[in-house]
């Protein structure tokens, strides 16, 4: 863009270290002279999990961070202690792993791309058209507006208790894995597909305003609660190889 520059970061260094930062593809070359000029672009890349070490903003007018080449693995972690604040793009194969309650300006995240929320707790996830978004380490997350996951869902880490909750105001369109000690948690009276529902993983359906429906080829549950008094039907033939709990329920 017109009065701007590329930089790229080394493979070494915090993000927000403007030495970390070159004019040429490998982090060499001229730094910037600071992260408020207009209109630059700072392509993330030469290293699979860069990171800041104090908060980073970026602030210039039209000026974006870009998460990875599009082709190797990058995983730009924001960790609990440290905010980012930009525009951000995610490329295929890079990850943007937030640790924190912090809330970035999604821009462009491709089908490829991957949005991990990782902090420890409660945080809200904001619209956008994710491309695969999982949910990790500890606490309920939950959405504040409509999410599309164009690529897929996980949710969970294999070992934390994570939640997923979608309310009842906002729905979630894509395939969603549920790992082991992780919970979906649907208040909505639509449901998101299902991939794989690992061992030791939960599902509950806890619509109050209205019935719901699991999708139209039900999936072989681990754990899988209903607490509807609404009422609750079923897609298909369900298995359940957990527990199954029903709250104030009529299935049909």
């Amino acid at each position: 863009t017109s009065g701007g520059s590329d930089y790229y970061s080394k493979s070494t260094g915090a993000l927000n270290t403007l030495a970390t930062w070159g004019t040429n593809t490998d982090g060499t070359g001229t730094s910037p002279t600071d992260f408020s000029t207009n209109f630059n672009n700072f392509n993330i890349r030469n290293n699979a999990t860069p990171t800041i070490t104090a908060d980073w903003l970026v602030s210039g007018t039209g000026s974006k961070v870009v998460v990875g080449d599009g082709t190797n693995a990058c995983n730009f972690i924001v960790p609990s202690s440290y905010y980012f604040t930009g525009n951000l793009y995610v490329s295929d194969n890079g990850t943007f792993t937030l640790q924190n309650d912090s809330s970035p300006v999604y821009k462009v995240l491709t089908d490829g791309s991957t949005v991990n929320y990782n902090n420890a707790g409660a945080k809200t996830i904001y619209y956008s058209p994710f491309g695969h978004l999982k949910i990790t380490n500890t606490g309920q997350k939950t959405i504040a507006g409509q999410v599309i996951a164009n690529s897929s869902i996980t949710v969970g880490d294999g070992t934390n208790a994570s939640e997923f909750y979608i309310p009842s105001t906002f729905a979630v369109y894509g395939t969603a894995d549920v790992l082991n000690n992780a919970t979906l948690n649907i208040a909505n009276t639509t449901a998101p597909d299902f991939g794989t529902l690992s061992t030791g993983s939960t599902v509950k359906y806890t619509a109050t305003g209205g019935s719901q429906s699991s999708p139209a080829t039900d999936p072989d549950y681990y754990n899988l609660e209903i607490d509807n008094s609404n009422g609750f039907s079923l897609g298909g033939d369900a298995t359940v190889n957990g527990t199954l709990t029903l709250t104030a329920v009529a299935i049909s």
